[in-house]
């Protein structure tokens, strides 16, 4: 089979949205359309019709990501880098919120075998 490698930056075309009742925080790439999804631990990663990562989501963010649900309410950025080469998941996320007014810098790198073959990708998502 033949392996073909997707780039995408989506730098500047990040969208997010935080579902406090069920504390679920999505990053996504504005405009790209769903086809399928991938769950790996608390992530699940959405892809597009043409196999790129179109969006993140984080079941029980607030526990995942070690913060407050009101401060995954005042996100002013966040950026998220996803590799996928070798059978292999690398997901890099950076988010800047506020806490009782206090600037928060939080990051997170995950990284992970993936239990079915996927087309190999880079895919950069960022709200600036």
């Amino acid at each position: 089979m033949k392996t073909k490698n997707l780039i995408y930056n989506g730098i500047g075309k990040g969208v997010w949205n935080y579902d406090l009742k069920h504390d679920i925080l999505l990053l996504k790439v504005k405009n790209l359309l769903y086809e399928k999804s991938v769950d790996i631990d608390d992530y699940t990663i959405h892809f597009d019709p043409g196999g790129l990562t179109m969006g993140l989501e984080i079941e029980d963010a607030s526990k995942v990501l070690d913060v407050s649900k009101e401060a995954l309410r005042q996100i002013s950025f966040f950026r998220y880098d996803i590799l996928i080469k070798g059978g292999r998941i690398q997901i890099k996320i950076l988010l800047l919120t506020k806490s009782r007014n206090k600037e928060l810098k939080l990051q997170q790198d995950i990284e992970r075998v993936l239990e079915q073959e996927q087309t190999a990708l880079e895919v950069s998502c960022s709200t600036k």
